[in-house]
Order: C-alpha cells, then sequence, then structure tokens
C-alpha cells in the first residue's frame, strides 16, 4: 500500500524568560535580554521562519551580531524572481521558500542596520543636512563602522576629504565581510570598489569624545563642514558608548567649535514620538532631552530641525536632528522642492548603472520634513517651564472674525472707504472687540517671494529695461508695489519676504504704536531673538507671520490704525 507523502510542518521557535528578574543587574549583559532588539526581532520572535546567526564577534567594546532571518510572510522579490527563475503561476511566488529574508547587524543587541531598508534610512539620514550647507567639502562622521554613511556622503562631488571615527575597528571588519553592500562605491562613476577605500576616505580608529575634545576647543577650531553622527540610538540601554557621546556636555562644545561658519551637525535621536508620550524627562528616551538641550544651549548654534522617517525597517519611525551653526542654513533648510532637486541634480556623482544616486530623498521629501510632526510640538510644550510661543497654538474660537465688504459678502463687518486727502482706509460699522481677528481671509492670500528671487528679478529688469525702455515703467511699478506692501517673515534668516495683495493694504500705518488698534498675533519686541528650536514657529510660522487681531475695542465707524512696525 503506498503511503501518502506527508506534509512538512515548517518548524519555528521562540526564546522567552519565565519568573522574575531579582535585583535590577540581573540580565543586563545577558546574550537573549528580554528588552532588546535581539530579543525582539529575532529570538522571541514567532513569526521569523528561519533564524539564522551569521556571525557574533566579541570586540573590546561590544557584541558584534549579524543575523539572517525569514519572516512567515515574506515573498520572493524581484531579484529573487530573476535568481531562481520563477516563471507566472509559480507557487513560490506565494511563499518564503525562495525570499531572500532579512540580515540586520547588532551592536549589543541594539539593531543598527537592516539591509533591505539600508539605502532609504541612510539617504535621508545624511542628504538633508547635507543640503542646508552650501558647498560641503570636509565631512566627519561619527561611528559608521558599517560604511553606509560615508557611501552617502562620497556620493556629493563637492567632499574633498571624509574621516571616519570610529571607535571599534571590529565594526568595520565585520561589515566589510557580511554587509559589503553598505560600503560598495562601485556603482558611482569615478569610483572603484569599497567606499572604504576611496583616498577621500580617512579612518580613525579612537573614541569620538576623546578625539573632538583633545582636538578642538581654544586654538583649533572651524575644520568640518558637515558632521554627521552614526554613533547607537540615544535610547539604547544597555550601551554605555552613546550614553558618553549625548550626554557630555564638553564634547557637544568641541563638536559645535569644529564645524566652520556654516557648519551642519546631523544625529539620529531614536524612535519617534506620539502624540500621547509624556514629557521627554518623563518618557522612553529621557536621554534624548539632555541631548538636544545640549545643541539648542550651545552659543555656536543658529538653528535646530527635527524630521524623521519611516522607512529605517524599525517598527517605529526613525527621528533625526539637524543642528546648524550658520542663519542661513534655515533658508536652505526651507528651499523649493524644485531648489532641491537642483542642487541633487548639480551636486551627486551619476552612477554608471544609469539609476538615480539619490533613490529615496528628493525635493519632494524634503518639503515633508519642512513641516515638524505634531508629536513634536506637544513634548516642546510639556517642557517646564513652557516656552513662551506655545499659547498662541490654534485660534481662540471666541473671537469674532471681520472680513472687509468686496460686494459679495453680505456678511462683512469692514469696508473700504476714500478720504478726503485722497488716500483709502479700512472701517469698521461694528463693534470689534479686542482679540477679533481681522481680514484672515485677505491676509492668507500674502504672496510669497524670496529675497535672493527679488534681486535676481531686479537684475533681469535692468537687462529687459536695456533693450526695451517701456518695460521700465511696468518694473517700477512692480516692485514699488512689493516695498509698499510687502514685509519680512518673522524668521529673518529664511530671507522671504511676504506681500500683502488683499484690501489689508489699505490698513493706514500710524507711527505710534499707542495710536494704532491693529497688530500681529504675535507681537515681536525690537532685539528680541527667537529660540534656536521651536516646533512652535517652525508649524505655526505662517500664522505668526500674517494674521492680524484687533489689540483694543474698536467702536462702530472707527478706522483700522496699524503700527508702521507691526511686523518688528
Amino acid at each position: 500500500i503506498a503511503l501518502e507523502k506527508k506534509e512538512e510542518m515548517p518548524e519555528m521557535w521562540g526564546h522567552g524568560y519565565r519568573g522574575f528578574a531579582h535585583g535590577e543587574d540581573v540580565g543586563a549583559a545577558h546574550h537573549f535580554e528580554i528588552e532588546s532588539d535581539l530579543n525582539s526581532y529575532v529570538t522571541s520572535s514567532l513569526d521569523t521562519l528561519t533564524k539564522n546567526q551569521v556571525t557574533i564577534v566579541k570586540s573590546p567594546f561590544q557584541t558584534i551580531e549579524v543575523w539572517d532571518c525569514t519572516e512567515r510572510d515574506d515573498t520572493p522579490t524581484y531579484d529573487d524572481a530573476v535568481k531562481h527563475n520563477l516563471q507566472p503561476g509559480d507557487p513560490r511566488y506565494n511563499s518564503p521558500d525562495v525570499a531572500t529574508g532579512e540580515r540586520m547587524l547588532f551592536l549589543d543587541e541594539s539593531v543598527q542596520v537592516f539591509l533591505s531598508s539600508s539605502e532609504e534610512c541612510h539617504e535621508v539620514h545624511v542628504h538633508p543636512g547635507m543640503l542646508c550647507h552650501p558647498d560641503p567639502q570636509n565631512v566627519a562622521v561619527i561611528g559608521g563602522g558599517d560604511g553606509a554613511i560615508l557611501r552617502e556622503v562620497l556620493k556629493h562631488n563637492s567632499v574633498k576629504q571624509v574621516k571616519v571615527v570610529e571607535i571599534d575597528s571590529m565594526v568595520i571588519d565585520v561589515s566589510k565581510q557580511y554587509l559589503p553592500q553598505l560600503s560598495n562605491c562601485s556603482d558611482f562613476v569615478g569610483f572603484e570598489g569599497s567606499c572604504f577605500d576611496d583616498p577621500r576616505t580617512d579612518v580613525v580608529i579612537t573614541d569620538a569624545v576623546k578625539y573632538f575634545t583633545e582636538n578642538f576647543g581654544r586654538e583649533k577650531e572651524g575644520v568640518f563642514d558637515v558632521i554627521v553622527s552614526d554613533a547607537l540610538f540615544v535610547e539604547s540601554p544597555n550601551n554605555i558608548l552613546s550614553k558618553d557621546i549625548y550626554t557630555n556636555e564638553e564634547f557637544v562644545s568641541a563638536v559645535m567649535k569644529s564645524l566652520t561658519p556654516d557648519g551642519i551637525f546631523v544625529v539620529q535621536v531614536g524612535s519617534a514620538p506620539g502624540i500621547h508620550d509624556p514629557k521627554e524627562t518623563k518618557g522612553r528616551i529621557p536621554m534624548r532631552e539632555k541631548v538636544m538641550s545640549l545643541f539648542e544651549k550651545d552659543p555656536g548654534t543658529s538653528a535646530v530641525f527635527v524630521y524623521e522617517t519611516p522607512n529605517c525597517g524599525f517598527d517605529d519611525s526613525v527621528a533625526f536632528m539637524v543642528v546648524c551653526k550658520s542663519t542661513n542654513c534655515r533658508k536652505h533648510w526651507y528651499a523649493s522642492s524644485d531648489m532641491v532637486d537642483l542642487k541633487i541634480h548639480d551636486r551627486v556623482h551619476p552612477r554608471k548603472s544609469g539609476q538615480p544616486t539619490i533613490m529615496n530623498y528628493d525635493g519632494a521629501s524634503q518639503y515633508r520634513f519642512q513641516y515638524t510632526p505634531k508629536a513634536w510640538e506637544t513634548l516642546y510644550c510639556r517642557r517646564e517651564p513652557q516656552p513662551a510661543e506655545c499659547s498662541l497654538r490654534g485660534l481662540n474660537f471666541d473671537a469674532n472674525v471681520h472680513e472687509v465688504d468686496d460686494g459679495k459678502n453680505e456678511n462683512a463687518s469692514l469696508f473700504i472707504k476714500e478720504q478726503k486727502n485722497g488716500e483709502k482706509g479700512v472701517f469698521t460699522n461694528v463693534d470689534i472687540k479686542k482679540g477679533d481677528y481681522i481680514m484672515p481671509t485677505d491676509m492668507s492670500l500674502s504672496a510669497s517671494l524670496s529675497m535672493d528671487g527679488t534681486e535676481n528679478l531686479k537684475k533681469k529688469a535692468e537687462v529687459v529695461e536695456k533693450a526695451d525702455e517701456t518695460a521700465s515703467g511696468i518694473f517700477a511699478d512692480f516692485f514699488s508695489f512689493i516695498e509698499n506692501n510687502g514685509h519680512d517673515t518673522v524668521y529673518a534668516d529664511r530671507k522671504i519676504s511676504l506681500i500683502e495683495v488683499g484690501a489689508s493694504r489699505f490698513i493706514r500705518e500710524m507711527k505710534s504704536v499707542k495710536k494704532s488698534n491693529v497688530g500681529s498675533i504675535f507681537p515681536r519686541e525690537k532685539g528680541s531673538t527667537m529660540p534656536t528650536y521651536s516646533p512652535v514657529h517652525e508649524r505655526y510660522g505662517r500664522l505668526m507671520d500674517v494674521f492680524l487681531v484687533a489689540t483694543k475695542d474698536i467702536a462702530s465707524g472707527q478706522e483700522l490704525l496699524k503700527a508702521a512696525d507691526i511686523w518688528g
């Protein structure tokens, strides 16, 4: 009697602790620490079909591991299909049988790299900061022994030297052997082989804290245009190396001093927060608040930005921080999508394969990064004491909105009237209370024009006027309109002018603030400075730039008046 062949059942295993640990240090350095990434992604997971430890190396500083894992729901990629000659209808398309799976690098049980998503993650880590510098030539990488950050930095054709400061040479050795894709520069025009072999690469095996504190300070400053930190996440509880780097005030000061005047520092700051998280000092990553505070308060810091991406392979989105030494940085950070794409086109080496050099970051990506996620604003406003600008978030729903009569709005409470001297003014036909909103529709229509764009337009106008004298009057009227109806944004370093094009431009100006009855929703004192880091300002900047409110009660029939220096 022929027996039917039994279907083989997949065998999966998971490792977990029983009972309770005794004492704070029990299991702290255990290979299967229950709270570690290794435990979460590999050893305890019952969704992982295969778990293969490729290598494990114990260096003087940490344990280095490389694992290959395949999940139950993994399916073949296009490369897998080509490799195994899969044809349409092949049942293996719906199974993990020929799927490559994931290769992961762990340092002290903290996952550093998912090979399948490393390019997406490291492109987003490096290029936003690099493009904030007008001409990065000398770059430093803190950590980055796997070579992925180095690969992204070398894509920029302006770079002349990259100094990789890595404490553990074994990370480089293991990565070269088991993760060579991370440091592969062979596809870039003008490159051959490993990025570590590029003549512009200088690897220094030493402690980053020691390197910067001993080399930069009173005598030596301004060497690096960009510094990218690829040290362990600040949330890694078992790694002393990251704690020493991120909480050392002397190190932060030395890093800022090592930057050139337009210098940029970029660092991972752990998993992105959520809107329900408590204040940072009581949350999942209390060290992050310490890190950000040190850079915010450093006298060399002009601006700090945070952004995040979900494309690094982790369960949560990963957050990054960009620290700028120059006020010009904000202009580059808020560059238009077209400008960012143009920079990428001009500044990166092409690929021999013809594929885009930067696959996962472009102008549209940067546009998204320009809007700080809501959770960062929430955590920022949970600081104690609460930052002053947090009180300006949102709108007052108890306040009335007053619009101008344009012939279509029957409920308009404002109207334009020409006076005896020929000037036009804006008057009210109802009583307006202090704090009411004045012409928000007209103000929100204000046009945005970069100062660089205005200067370029003036140069073009000079050329056109020489060829066509009749055009001179048109340009003169245009520039006069901009000058009379425009004002700088509250963030002067963004180099943007806002031009009022609606009826709000007819509100007359008064030299005396006391005689005015209309003001900015965000009044600014002369000489006041913006905080180096404020998600509130980044998220509500346009509102603070254009919204008008009544600064006192205004009786029906009175004229609306604004101070000449209303915008600072």
